[in-house]
């Protein structure tokens, strides 16, 4: 079962997104949706925060519908992404090849997200 939380910060103009567990797609359907609403209350040059730490990714279903998140933040306004990457080799290779195509933004990897936040703060 794959949970996922959100956070906005409007103040520093900055999403947050955390993906933990297994997803099939309807969750991956219902994370996007909160993370394209979410980004729609930032500002054009957004960042975001991406904690995968402890994703899994397996079903296509999910797959996809995390490609359309990366195509629909891209339209939105994401100027970098940090993202703590999934500690499973194959999820983290499944991620980056979803949607890679879209991901018109710029790209970081922190191992924490005290680290991420560091990184932004410095850009």
């Amino acid at each position: 079962m794959g949970q996922w939380s959100v956070d906005v910060d409007e103040e520093r103009n900055r999403l947050y997104a955390e993906l933990s567990g297994f997803f099939v797609e309807e969750e991956a359907t219902e994370s996007t949706e909160e993370f394209i609403e979410a980004a729609e209350r930032l500002e054009t040059g957004f960042d975001m925060i991406q904690d995968l730490a402890e994703l899994q990714i397996g079903d296509p279903g999910a797959a996809e519908q995390l490609e359309r998140g990366k195509r629909r933040l891209a339209e939105n306004g994401l100027a970098t992404v940090v993202r703590i990457p999934p500690t499973a080799t194959t999820s983290e290779l499944q991620y980056e090849e979803s949607g890679e195509d879209a991901e018109n933004y710029e790209i970081r990897t922190a191992s924490s997200v005290t680290e991420a936040e560091t990184i932004l703060d410095n850009q």
